[in-house]
C-alpha cells in the first residue's frame, strides 16, 4: 500500500471547523475554497510557530460543504455566493499528489472511456456529484483499477444505488434512467497516473 510521507510540521486545532465553506474568488476566477470557521496552529521542526485562519481546504472537501437550491438553479457556498458547476470539476490542469516514492497525476479523461485503454500505472475514475431533494451535493467516486478498462456493467448498481437514494427512493425502485439522471449535477472522468518521483 502506498502511504503520503509524514508531514514535517505539527498541526494543533484551536477552533474545530462548523463544516461551512467559503468560495474565494479573485478578478471573478475562483482561486479555492476556505473554511471560514477552522483555527489551527502549526510548529514547524524549527520551532518556528504560525497560527492559521480560514484555511483553504481541497475541492474534494468543499463539495460536500456547497448546496444546490433548486429556485435559483446554481450552487452556492455557505454565504450564498454563487458556484460554477465548472468549479466542482477537478482543475484544467489536475492534480497532483506526492507519496513517498510515486507521485500520483490526476488529469480529465477527454476521450470517451469506453475507448481508452489504460496502461498498467494508469486508473480510470469515475467522479460523480449528486444532489439530493434537499440541495445537498455528494461526491461519489469510482475506480476502476489500474490497468483495467471503463466498464459500466461493473458499477452501473452501484450508481443506480446513489441516485435512487438522493431522489428519495428505495434502492429497489424500478425507475429508468433518464430518471436517475436528474439525481446527477456533474460527471467526469480523471486518469489517475502514477510514476516515480521525479519521473
Amino acid at each position: 500500500m502506498i502511504y503520503p510521507p509524514p508531514s514535517p510540521w505539527v498541526d494543533e486545532i484551536i477552533t474545530p471547523s462548523k463544516g461551512a465553506v467559503k468560495a474565494v474568488y479573485h478578478r471573478g476566477k475562483l482561486i479555492g475554497y476556505q473554511d471560514p470557521d477552522a483555527v489551527y496552529r502549526r510548529t514547524y521542526p524549527d520551532g518556528r510557530v504560525t497560527t492559521y485562519r480560514n484555511p483553504f481546504i481541497g475541492r474534494e472537501f468543499a463539495v460536500d460543504r456547497l448546496h444546490y437550491d433548486f429556485n435559483q438553479r446554481g450552487v452556492f457556498d455557505s454565504f450564498g455566493n454563487r458556484v460554477g458547476i465548472a468549479n466542482l470539476a477537478i482543475p484544467g490542469a489536475g492534480r497532483v499528489t506526492d507519496y513517498k516514492t510515486l507521485q500520483a497525476r490526476w488529469l480529465r479523461l477527454t476521450t470517451d472511456p469506453r475507448r481508452f485503454s489504460p496502461a498498467p500505472n494508469q486508473e480510470i475514475i469515475e467522479r460523480v456529484i449528486f444532489v439530493d431533494r434537499e440541495g445537498r451535493l455528494r461526491l461519489v467516486r469510482t475506480s476502476y483499477g489500474l490497468g483495467q478498462r471503463y466498464d459500466r456493467s461493473k458499477y452501473g448498481g452501484r450508481w443506480r444505488s446513489w441516485a435512487s437514494r438522493a431522489l428519495g427512493l428505495p434502492d429497489d425502485a424500478r425507475v429508468g434512467t433518464q430518471e436517475l439522471q436528474k439525481a446527477v449535477l456533474h460527471k467526469e472522468f480523471i486518469v489517475k497516473i502514477l510514476v516515480p518521483i521525479g519521473g
